[in-house]
């Protein structure tokens, strides 16, 4: 049986009797579907202790500000905080599709309410409006690292010596005696060409705004594929207008870096949009659309 988080629970039953047999393999089978239930309910349980301890600790550490700096911190990254949750948005999206966070935690704002609470702890009068901005993504993306880690630690802990257990569909066509193809030969007549999708035609035909609207759509989804780094460092650049020292500084890292992973990025974002022959036929801009919200 496949349960919730990809969990592969099996069960089997032994006896001279083929009901009692089964009558035992489903007693055991319900008893590790409860246990792996119960477990997803303590960790939801424990999420939500986590989430006030939060809130909490984040009360603590308001209250715990300057009371000269306080109301200048807060004007200060007030008027950013719509464009920091966009950006929150946009990297939740993409790490929950990527299956790096889950998909109700953390929230939207519990993170921009961390990295707000820590760019006003380092709070500097003298910083110009675009020092902190970058001050607030680069906390933001410490908080989204600490929970991808964090995230991690909750992952299934499968035994280096034992055998991965068999895939329950497999096991079920065996226990029924089916079999499936797994390759059809086609007819002699049918060609590798009859099968394909005709791509260019439908490109071609199409009119220069639907052509750019499917292309931003596939590039928006290609974008999940790229490795984290590349991912952030082409997006700030992209979306942010930002210069490879800014992103290299939100990023904490050097501008060579943060240069190469943006050429990567475009090297792997061309292919993957040339080969789906969209790059050629509409003209595409390697960029993405800034949308509200």
């Amino acid at each position: 049986m496949t349960l919730p988080r990809d969990r592969i629970v099996t069960a089997s039953g032994e006896g001279t009797d083929p009901e009692v047999a089964v009558a035992q393999a489903v007693h055991r089978l319900f008893r590790e579907a409860k246990g792996h239930f119960d477990r997803l309910n303590d960790r939801k349980r424990q999420r939500r202790q986590a989430r006030q301890t939060a809130r909490a600790a984040i009360a603590s550490r308001l209250a715990a500000l300057p009371a000269a700096t306080a109301p200048a911190s807060q004007a200060g990254i007030a008027p950013l905080l719509d464009r920091l949750r966009t950006v929150a948005r946009r990297e939740l999206a993409y790490l929950r599709a990527n299956g790096d966070l889950a998909a109700d935690w953390p929230t939207l704002d519990d993170l921009v309410d961390e990295a707000a609470v820590a760019t006003r702890e380092a709070w500097d009068p003298t910083r110009p409006d675009e020092k902190v901005w970058l001050s607030l993504l680069r906390n933001l993306f410490k908080v989204l690292n600490r929970e991808v880690a964090a995230n991690r630690v909750f992952g299934q802990a499968v035994s280096l010596d034992a055998p991965p257990p068999e895939d329950a569909e497999d096991q079920a066509e065996a226990m029924v005696e089916e079999e499936f193809l797994e390759f059809h030969q086609p007819d002699e007549s049918l060609t590798l060409a009859d099968v394909l999708p005709d791509d260019t035609a439908s490109v071609a035909d199409a009119p220069a705004e639907d052509e750019t609207a499917a292309a931003q759509a596939f590039l928006a989804d290609v974008v999940k594929d790229l490795p984290l780094a590349w991912r952030r460092a082409w997006l700030l650049r992209d979306l942010e207008g930002l210069s490879a020292s800014a992103i290299a500084e939100v990023l904490e890292t050097t501008e060579a870096r943060a240069e190469t992973s943006i050429a990567e990025a475009e090297a792997f974002l061309s292919a993957r949009l040339d080969d789906a022959g969209i790059v050629q036929q509409a003209g595409l801009r390697l960029t993405l659309r800034r949308t509200p919200g």
